[in-house]
């Protein structure tokens, strides 16, 4: 199992539930359970987050609101928990939009508007608590006939950030381009002071390494059981086929049929 995509989990984990030990405990339960499953490592993971917020979301809002109470002034825990997940996902994990799509069962496009709300959110509570004063990432109003278009709800600036320009000759042109157009760079780099900036405001787990050891003993304890049992069959099976357990199987079942005939 991924060590990184471990750590990502149990960063998942603290972003829902911002209780450590709940966190911690609620993380290692679900692997538990979903690594008894007979999944690749990748679809594991993925599972196992969407196991994470189908708990958040069964919880509720208000269970949600509750167990969060002692950080709600942290303007993340403002957000709601597939908010929270896409930013933890996304700023610490690295998972590719595709990624994130299949674990929310959404297309790659549905999931920068979302990446793109939450982070505006964000944005949006940290200026009202007073803890931004980053200019609003908007776009730049020219609209040239070689600048990439700008979509408010998923700004091609956010691709850029979250490295999802994956077409090298896209991905050149940009380059090519912000060197020479002034306007582009500055919604650019607009962009990113938010990006940095919503990043710097996502929570950390204390030690999501050593919380990534213990997710990955339990993925091999539960790997364990899982194969386990079948070999435990196939011994069974093994050894009823021995000609002497055969025989004195048969010889009882006879005996049991003639006593009771008798």
């Amino acid at each position: 199992m991924p060590r990184e995509d471990l750590k990502t989990l149990a960063e998942i984990g603290i972003a829902i539930w911002g209780d450590p030990e709940f966190s911690r405990q609620t993380t290692l339960e679900t692997v538990a359970a979903v690594s008894l499953l007979d999944l690749n490592p990748e679809r594991t993971i993925e599972r196992a987050a969407m196991a994470l917020l189908e708990r958040a979301a069964h919880d509720g809002t208000v269970a949600n609101s509750r167990r969060n109470l002692s950080r709600i002034s942290s303007p993340f825990y403002r957000l709601d928990p597939i908010a929270r997940f896409l930013l933890v996902v996304l700023h610490l994990g690295r998972w590719s939009y595709a990624k994130v799509a299949r674990v929310l069962d959404e297309t790659p496009e549905r999931v920068e508007e979302l990446a793109w709300q939450a982070r505006i959110q964000i944005f949006a509570h940290a200026v009202q608590a007073g803890k931004n004063t980053t200019a609003y990432p908007s776009g730049n109003g020219c609209g040239g006939a070689c600048c990439p278009e700008y979509l408010s709800h998923r700004p091609w600036t956010q691709r850029f950030l979250d490295e999802e320009i994956s077409s090298g000759a896209d991905r050149l042109f940009l380059q090519n381009h912000l060197m020479a157009c002034d306007p582009c760079r500055e919604t650019l780099n607009r962009c990113r002071e938010m990006y940095f900036k919503v990043e710097g405001l996502i929570p950390r787990a204390n030690d999501p390494a050593a919380l990534a050891a213990n997710l990955e003993k339990t993925c091999q304890e539960s790997a364990r059981v899982r194969s386990g049992h079948p070999r435990f069959l196939n011994s069974l099976s093994i050894f009823f086929r021995k000609p002497d357990i055969l025989f004195v199987l048969l010889l009882g079942a006879g005996l049991f049929y003639l006593y009771f005939r008798a």
